[in-house]
């Protein structure tokens, strides 16, 4: 059977957390997976005495973003996580705003970088530890 494919295009997400919206703050938001899968190999002293078993796999997850740098604004993303570092929030991503999936998961707060290149807009890599495994959920449009 042929699969129907949707692809979409990453311009128009909604990033919240806790009760603040940020995805006018940020130009990439992506969640990584990280997977392990342990093998126990174990070689006899003969060639045919060879015994591989792999283990449980296990996957962790990161949330990485790229945020322009706003230390003028009170309540911008780069004062949110300078100020909330350390912290374990409630994040969603949603890729696409008003439609398909939303992803639900908390991740420590991890501060961004302070300052950068000249004559460019300093824009600073942020990766935060997922604590889980984020949670998908249809997105429901309120009428």
């Amino acid at each position: 059977m042929q699969i129907a494919v949707k692809p979409h295009v990453l311009k128009d997400i909604v990033l919240k957390i806790e009760d603040d919206e940020y995805e006018a703050h940020v130009s990439s938001a992506r969640l990584t997976p990280s997977t392990e899968t342990p093998v126990l190999k174990w070689q006899g002293m003969t060639p045919s005495a060879l015994h591989v078993e792999a283990g449980s796999v296990t996957t962790d997850w990161a949330f990485a973003i790229n945020a322009a740098q706003d230390w003028e604004t009170a309540d911008s993303l780069t004062r949110y996580l300078f100020d909330n570092a350390g912290q374990v929030k409630d994040i969603v991503l949603t890729p696409q705003r008003g439609k398909g999936t939303s992803f639900a998961f908390r991740a420590t707060i991890v501060p961004s970088e302070i300052g950068g290149d000249v004559n460019t807009v300093a824009v600073s890599p942020v990766t935060m530890p997922v604590d889980g495994t984020p949670v998908p959920s249809p997105v429901v449009v309120a009428p």
